[in-house]
């Protein structure tokens, strides 16, 4: 799928909306397991915090690996950011591992690997925006071959609910980005594509292609 200039009309079309946003953030079920990985953000901290918080006392996990360093040049980590946050609302420090040295979502996902070795993780609950939901498990399926099964919660902090994410300028913004860049990774072999079968992904399917230009008209 490519995004030009011309895209933002196209989604005058219902039909073109959905179809956008059920590839990129598919309506998927939230299964529990011990282990959440949550992405690292500077922005909507407090929205990732509710989220994951809900999901810790709806017992969706035992433990949270926060992903994300120390990016835009702070001398805090994005990961001791969001920790701060969630030991200061009443979750225990023991139940949190960090991953402080990432700088993008695939050095998230390695790097978190690289701490979670000896715990021979195969199935982990994600943690993290709506606009990047297919994107999360497309790296986790790229960068962390042993993970055998994934669910994604996405934490939509833009005012609309998904079904309306278009009338959010800066979601629709998002969006649009996130389908070129989907596109553009796929091409530089940075991600690998996933299946949405009975509102679970599957890791080890083959998926749906991309949506095409004549599809965005």
């Amino acid at each position: 799928m490519t995004i030009d200039k011309s895209s933002m009309g196209s989604l005058s079309e219902s039909s073109n909306r959905i179809k956008l946003i059920d590839y990129i953030s598919p309506d998927t079920e939230t299964f529990g397991c011990e282990f959440a990985l949550m992405f690292g953000s500077r922005h909507a901290q407090a929205e990732l915090v509710d989220a994951a918080l809900e999901l810790f006392h709806s017992g969706y996990y035992e433990t949270l690996i926060i992903a994300g360093g120390k990016t835009r040049n702070r001398a805090t980590s994005e990961a001791s950011e969001i920790a701060e946050r969630l030991i200061s609302a009443g979750l225990s420090s023991t139940r949190i591992i960090l991953e402080e040295d990432s700088s993008n979502t695939a050095e998230n996902v390695r790097y978190a690997r690289n701490i979670m070795t000896s715990r021979s993780v195969r199935e982990l609950l994600l943690i993290g925006k709506i606009y990047a939901k297919r994107r999360y498990v497309m790296t986790i399926k790229k960068n962390w071959p042993e993970i055998e099964r994934v669910s994604c919660f996405a934490v939509n902090y833009f005012g609309v609910s998904r079904a309306q994410w278009w009338k959010s300028p800066t979601l629709r913004m998002r969006i649009l980005q996130e389908a070129r860049k989907i596109e553009r990774y796929l091409e530089m072999g940075y991600l690998s594509e996933v299946d949405v079968i009975e509102r679970e992904f599957r890791l080890w399917s083959l998926s749906q292609p991309l949506m095409s230009n004549k599809e965005m008209r």
